[in-house]
């Protein structure tokens, strides 16, 4: 028998699906008054492609692809490698049980159009100051 873990054990996850909820960086190309400066900022470095896969895997390896993935940031959509990632993620052999992310909604539907093909949800947060 499968060890179960604290993530596993949520009211809707018939699946027993490990749950990520992963901060992928800190950058964010918005300076809303509500986020607090340790969780955002627009100087930060990206974090490098290759920490990013180096996670995915590791996390593949121990769990397998019955992964819940929740991935917010700062704002991932403006790691110029993130399309990269969530592709990586969502080609994994098996595949991936779900794949989310929440974003502030400032990249073109075009870039949206294109991720989309590998996620299975899109949270839109919605910036008022910045409308």
């Amino acid at each position: 028998m499968a060890k179960e873990y604290v993530a596993m054990r949520y009211k809707n996850n018939a699946h027993a699906a490990f749950s990520v909820d992963w901060y992928i960086g800190k950058r964010c190309n918005f300076d809303c008054s509500y986020c607090v400066d340790y969780l955002h900022d627009n100087i930060s470095k990206h974090p490098p492609y290759e920490k990013l896969i180096t996670l995915v895997d590791l996390l593949y390896n121990r769990y397998g692809a019955n992964i819940h993935w929740s991935i917010t940031g700062g704002e991932p959509t403006i790691i110029p490698w993130f399309h990269d990632v969530a592709q990586y993620i969502y080609e994994k052999p098996a595949g991936a049980r779900e794949i989310s992310i929440t974003t502030n909604g400032s990249r073109t539907t075009e870039y949206f159009r294109k991720l989309f093909r590998y996620l299975h949800n899109i949270t839109l947060s919605m910036h008022f100051e910045h409308i």
